[in-house]
């Protein structure tokens, strides 16, 4: 019996649609309206502290302070940094309109639902994002890897979740949409389920409204197909 349906929040629960056009176009403006440019390794060393972050040995305020200070703009300007976050909340949405509706018929089947995501971004601002669309408060649990310190597709990331629910890896289900998530679950014994991009899940959804039926026919003895 499935007990447990795991989601990822980006891409799958939330629509990720115009989110990244938004943050890089705000993000300028605010570079241009302090007459700064960013370091020409920028690159590099955000991915360096996103690592960090990942890993919860570093908040995403911390580094964007850092970033701030090797702009040379003053920290003081921080909350004007971070209003662009703010912003998105007009954007959001549901990456399709059936989402809301799956996620009650998985939890009237007896379902727990919950979240796992590699976001920079701290809880606070996630559930922000999450209650705007509607679905935060029909999730039982919301799970990050800056608080876990693992992100998908390492183990305990999703051991997390499953710990925390007191469910096993066969009682569970993982929606997703990147290859390494949908094989990172499947090394556990989680049933992968892909969401509209990656073929390497034990099936292959093209809408969350299909999930229903796919746990009760799990639920009735069905097998996942294993793609190689």
């Amino acid at each position: 019996m499935i007990k447990l349906a795991v989601f990822d929040i980006n891409g799958v629960l939330q629509s990720k649609e115009g989110l990244n056009e938004y943050f890089t176009k705000e993000f300028y403006a605010f570079l241009k309206r302090h007459n700064a440019t960013e370091p020409a390794d920028a690159d590099v060393r955000w991915k360096r502290m996103e690592s960090l972050i990942h890993k919860g040995k570093l908040t995403l305020r911390e580094a964007r302070i850092i970033e701030l200070d090797l702009m040379g703009i003053p920290r003081k300007y921080l909350s004007e940094y971070e209003k662009i976050d703010e912003g998105q909340l007009k954007i959001v949405k549901t990456t399709e309109p059936g989402a809301k509706t799956a996620l009650v018929k998985l939890r009237q089947m007896g379902c727990k639902v919950a979240a796992l995501s590699d976001s920079l971004h701290p809880k606070k601002t996630v559930m922000k994002n999450l209650n705007k669309i509607g679905i935060g408060k029909m999730l039982d649990g919301v799970f990050l890897s800056s608080s876990i310190g693992y992100k998908k597709p390492h183990r305990k990331a999703y051991e997390a979740v499953l710990k925390y629910f007191k469910a096993n890896p066969d009682e569970t289900i993982f929606v997703g949409h990147d290859d390494d998530e949908m094989l990172g679950a499947r090394r556990l014994g989680i049933t992968a389920v892909s969401y509209r991009q990656s073929k390497k899940g034990d099936f292959l959804i093209g809408s969350l409204s299909a999930l229903p039926e796919l746990v009760e026919m799990l639920n009735k003895g069905g097998s996942p197909r294993r793609p190689k």
